[in-house]
């Protein structure tokens, strides 16, 4: 059986297959992957850092040149932080320039598309620069044209639970809809593989959410005397 780290998509997609080898699903291994990875970024993204500055630039088209890597429709959903360096160099305790009042982020539309872009009341220097960091997907050989794989070794695990729920709640769906619904059975007896997929695909969400350390609040309630000094002893 093969194991991370995972070099690139298809070793994703050969760990996804066996540990849920049922091939019924139309989409493959590789798609479900692409999913989970979107999912993750999601949850988790990867940040990003440019450092720019020339003494004379204003404004940068976010998704080209610099920017290249910001993916408009996923990016601008997170937060854009731009730190001042100093002498091209992050300080100790970094200082941040304030948004609308050292730049703000445009949307402007160019030969009918719209486009984003991050404009500056001065030009960054080019001796004291900015490092501007946003949001992206993580990149993984294999997807998009990408050659680098960029998920941590410690979520590379993620990927593959969050794709093997997918993969599960689609086996799940496929599987009820051989169902006869007119005499509530079927030649295949599909119910009771619905049953055990719904339920694997939830303990590979929880596996997920156990890695991410996601949704995992809780509640506790109690009645503490009024005579206490405090709650714990």
């Amino acid at each position: 059986m093969s194991a991370p780290p995972f070099a690139n998509l298809a070793a994703y997609g050969t760990y996804l297959g066996e540990i849920v080898p049922d091939a019924k699903a139309s989409t493959t291994n590789e798609q479900f992957v692409t999913a989970a990875l979107l999912r993750l970024s999601e949850e988790q993204p990867c940040v990003e850092a440019v450092d720019v500055g020339d003494g004379s630039t204003k404004e940068w088209t976010l998704g080209s040149g610099d920017f290249a890597r910001w993916q408009q429709g996923f990016s601008e959903r997170f937060e854009l932080t731009v730190e001042r360096l100093v002498a091209a160099a992050s300080t100790f305790d970094p200082t941040y320039l304030e948004e609308g009042v050292d730049w703000k982020i445009e949307q402007r539309t160019t030969g009918g598309a719209p486009v984003y872009v991050l404009r500056f009341v001065t030009a960054p220097s080019s001796t004291d620069k900015v490092r501007v960091r946003f949001s992206r997907p993580w990149r993984v050989s294999g997807t998009g044209g990408s050659a680098i794989s960029e998920v941590p070794g410690n979520l590379q695990m993620a990927v593959i639970y969050k794709a093997a729920e997918l993969k599960c709640n689609a086996l799940a769906a496929i599987y009820a809809s051989t169902v006869d619904t007119t005499v509530a059975s079927d030649v295949f007896q599909a119910d009771p593989t619905v049953e055990r997929y719904g339920r694997r695909a939830g303990e590979f969400e929880q596996l997920y959410d156990q890695i991410l350390g996601v949704r995992k609040g809780t509640f506790t309630a109690g009645v503490v005397p009024t005579v206490a000094g405090r709650v714990f002893p």
